[in-house]
């Protein structure tokens, strides 16, 4: 008997190519797609990477520019003054500039516009909190402006004495290495950056540290206690005042000197200190500078400790941190009608 013939297997599969075939597609699609996306993000990653090193080269350049005035320019009581007469040539020259041939570089914070879009603040040490003299006898007045209740500050300060002095004695409430989980804390030795302080027991859990960025506007490691109301910062005076619009009008009473302490802005106990020879000085060789964009989304603070003595290493930086969040933009955001002087080039 004569078996039918065998249809080819493939005959079993007619229309069966033309999924396989749209499924291939739509898995090359997908593909592509994932190719393409990664890609893309690949060019926005590089992009941000690129823009941020050529801002970090920018802000880089407007400190080179004003470290380059600080350290050929004499130091008035005000800030730098570029073209003045330092202190001996005023003593012994008939010549000296008169104030309409010198360009004032205030160390106030007054913002100074470089490039077109940064903007540049010189703010001396005196106008802010001194971290290292907060665990001294005699600065209640500071911790109590820092937000620190009367209640806690004993226990504070004796902490941040035993973190920097160079023993391991324990001070009446205070902390040495058994109250501590790390290794090698204390350090005992001065604190070297603000945020330092926030590993010393107890200040963790304080408002000074809440806030990081807007500790690192009002502080810094400084070996002194004194402040100076004619140095008063934007950011400072927000921080006294609580408000932009008052540290605004504050500030600018302070550079036209309608006001001449801290009483004027309701806080006598800055005024005075416990050591009569730690009063205000003119401009210091110690400062911070901070560069930003015009709404001050964009911030670093930098500061420096000028060493005019040593050919070598005429500055130091101390540290350098970017910052950021709303405190920080409502003490620095500039306005679009504000009249900003320029930071000049350096040679001019």
């Amino acid at each position: 008997m004569t078996r039918p013939c065998a249809r080819p297997l493939t005959a079993k599969r007619e229309g069966y190519a033309f999924p396989m075939a749209l499924a291939a597609i739509i898995i090359i699609t997908l593909v592509i797609g994932m190719a393409a996306t990664q890609v893309e993000r690949a060019i926005e990653t590089y992009t941000r990477q690129v823009s941020e090193f050529d801002r970090g080269i920018a802000v880089r350049s407007a400190e080179q520019t004003f470290l380059y005035h600080a350290l050929t320019s004499p130091m008035g009581n005000n800030g730098v003054e570029i073209g003045g007469a330092s202190a001996i040539d005023r003593l012994f020259s008939t010549t000296a500039a008169t104030g309409r041939d010198v360009t004032l570089l205030r160390a106030n914070g007054t913002p100074l516009r470089y490039d077109d879009d940064l903007v540049v603040r010189y703010i001396d040490q005196q106008s802010f909190f001194d971290l290292s003299s907060l665990g001294a006898p005699g600065n209640a007045s500071r911790a109590s402006a820092l937000g620190i209740a009367p209640v806690r500050q004993n226990a504070l300060q004796a902490s941040l004495t035993d973190y920097q002095d160079g023993n391991d004695v324990r001070s009446p409430g205070g902390a040495e290495a058994s109250f501590y989980d790390e290794d090698g804390m204390p350090p005992n030795r001065p604190l070297l950056h603000p945020l330092e302080i926030c590993r010393v027991r107890g200040w963790r859990e304080e408002s000074v540290c809440a806030d990081p960025d807007r500790l690192l506007l009002l502080a810094m490691p400084r070996g002194t206690a004194q402040l100076n109301p004619r140095l008063a910062s934007r950011p400072f005076l927000l921080h006294l005042t609580g408000s932009p619009s008052r540290a605004a009008r504050a500030h600018e009473a302070y550079e036209a000197l309608t006001y001449d302490n801290f009483t004027d802005i309701g806080h006598p106990e800055l005024d005075s200190s416990g050591d009569l020879l730690d009063v205000p000085t003119t401009a210091t060789d110690r400062f911070a500078l901070i560069v930003q964009d015009d709404e001050a989304e964009s911030v670093s603070i930098a500061v420096y400790q000028l060493t005019p003595q040593n050919p070598n290493a005429p500055f130091s930086l101390a540290y350098r941190y970017r910052i950021g969040g709303e405190y920080v933009r409502n003490a620095l955001e500039t306005s679009q009608d504000e009249q900003i002087q320029p930071l000049p080039e350096a040679g001019q």
